[in-house]
């Protein structure tokens, strides 16, 4: 799954589906990822307007 490749590299993660959100929140357990933000949105509307992506896949 690229959200956990992504995840074990530092990436904060956004979607709109609340099944990928789970599904990635699982992923990263099962894979010891802590250092994850995992939000559900649609595009920006719950990303804070001081927050800061160096790549959206």
């Amino acid at each position: 799954m690229p959200s956990t490749y992504l995840a074990k590299n530092g990436a904060d993660v956004v979607d709109i589906d609340p099944r990928a959100v789970a599904n990635t929140l699982e992923n990263a357990q099962r894979n010891n990822i802590d250092n994850i933000l995992v939000l559900q949105s649609d595009m920006f509307s719950a990303v804070e307007a001081s927050q800061r992506f160096d790549t959206i896949f």
